[in-house]
C-alpha cells in the first residue's frame, strides 16, 4: 500500500516548498560563505590580479565572479530574483569548473592537485534545479508576485 505512494509525484505539496527552501538555504549559504565572501572581502586585490590569458579583462572577470558568487547566492538564499541570481551563479560555476578546476582534463586525479570539480558541478546542478522549479512558496519572489497580482486585480 505504501509503495504506490512512494512513486507518486505531487509538486504542489507543501513538502516540495520546504525542500526548495532547504536547498535554497544550503546552496546559497555554502556558496556565499566558501567562495563569495572571500571574493568580496578581497575584491581590491582580485581587481589587481592579472589572470593568464585574459589581460585587461581580468578585472571585469573578477568583478563578475565577486557578484555571481558573492551577491547572487545571498539572493538565492532569501528567494529574491531567484532564477536570475541562480543563472548568474551557474555561469560563474561553469567557468570555475571548466577553466579553474580543469574538469575535462582529469588532472584532478593527481594526488597533488587540490581541486574538487565535483563540488562545483553539484552546486551547478542544484542551481539548475532552482531555475527549473523556482524559489518555492517560502520566498520573497512569491510575496512580491502575490502582491503585484493583487494590485493588478484591484486596479482592474
Amino acid at each position: 500500500m505504501a509503495l504506490p505512494k512512494l512513486f507518486h509525484v505531487n509538486q504542489d505539496s507543501p513538502t516540495a516548498d520546504w525542500a526548495l527552501l532547504i536547498v535554497r538555504i544550503l546552496i546559497g549559504y555554502n556558496l556565499f560563505l566558501n567562495s563569495g565572501l572571500p571574493k568580496l572581502l578581497h575584491l581590491s586585490s582580485l581587481m589587481e590580479a592579472n589572470v593568464e590569458g585574459l589581460g585587461s579583462l581580468s578585472a571585469v572577470v573578477m568583478l563578475y565572479a565577486a557578484f555571481a558568487l558573492g551577491i547572487c547566492p545571498l539572493l538565492v538564499f532569501i528567494g529574491l530574483a531567484t532564477r536570475y541570481a541562480a543563472f548568474f551563479a551557474m555561469i560563474a560555476l561553469a567557468g570555475t569548473g571548466i577553466f579553474i578546476d580543469h574538469f575535462f582534463t582529469l588532472n584532478y586525479l593527481d594526488p597533488g592537485h587540490n581541486s574538487h570539480p565535483e563540488v562545483v558541478w553539484l552546486f551547478w546542478a542544484c542551481y539548475l534545479a532552482v531555475i527549473f522549479t523556482g524559489p518555492g512558496r517560502f520566498s520573497l519572489d512569491r510575496i512580491i508576485s502575490r502582491s503585484s497580482r493583487q494590485t493588478r486585480h484591484a486596479a482592474a
